[in-house]
């Protein structure tokens, strides 16, 4: 998986910058090399998963909690697009606000024999990231044609997880909503700007918050209560092309 990965985010930081050349080659050397207006992109990537679990059985007692931390990378495959406005200063500083959506996938497939019965199971999670965001952009380097440089900033937005798992036995699909809530990603990364028009990003979003499932069940008498809350929190990488108007 992780051998996978890596020749992943090869062969797509490879292609993003291979299909700068054309840019490089044409570019109007009297253009400038940033530009301000309105910009449309596409990402593509993977999250890291650090989900923590609480349990606790004890006539509702929170003294006694027991609490797991798992982590899994890479949990998710990326797509995701932006819409938005870049302003710059100057060649060298600006500041962009945009709206961005992420759409995670993890397909997962396994089989149970049970007296000599095979039962196949297929399922899958998703997520879902919303955010406004706002960035301060910076060059460190710039000419007539490329300016290379980096970001950071916050976003504000709404998270979700849901699951969907089908048995082929039976024809059975069932439809779970994992967690869901606000965010506040921080937002770090370089980029590549060819041109004036075209840009890319290696970019990484950084959770401030968890997104939070909680589940309450009550035992007999209504006297026990369980309670199992799960806190997930989501570190998304990302390469992605943009282009200014």
């Amino acid at each position: 998986m992780v051998q996978n990965m890596q020749k992943y985010f090869f062969n797509v930081f490879l292609a993003a910058n291979l299909s700068t050349l054309p840019f490089f080659a044409f570019a109007d050397e009297s253009s400038k090399n940033v530009r301000s207006g309105f910009f449309f992109g596409i990402d593509t990537g993977y999250t890291i998963d650090f989900q923590r679990n609480y349990e606790s059985n004890n006539q509702g007692n929170q003294n006694n909690l027991t609490t797991t931390k798992i982590s899994y990378a890479p949990q998710y495959l990326n797509i995701g697009a932006k819409f938005g406005y870049n302003h710059y200063f100057s060649d060298r500083f600006g500041i962009r606000g945009y709206v961005d959506y992420i759409y995670g996938v993890n397909s997962m497939r396994d089989t149970a024999i049970t007296n000599q019965t095979s039962t196949t199971t297929t399922s899958s999670e998703r997520l879902h990231y919303i955010n406004v965001n706002i960035d301060a952009l910076i060059n460190f380097y710039t000419n007539d044609i490329i300016a290379l440089g980096a970001f950071a900033g916050i976003g504000f937005g709404y998270g979700a997880m849901a699951s969907t798992a089908t048995e082929q036995s039976g024809n059975v699909t069932t439809t779970t909503d994992i967690a869901s809530g606000f965010i506040m990603p921080i937002n770090l990364g370089v980029s590549l700007i060819a041109g004036g028009k075209h840009r890319i990003d290696l970019s990484v979003k950084i959770p401030t918050f968890s997104i939070e499932q909680n589940i309450i069940q009550t035992g007999g008498g209504g006297q026990n209560q369980i309670n199992n809350p799960s806190n997930y929190r989501h570190i998304i990488g990302m390469v992605g092309y943009s282009y200014t108007f």
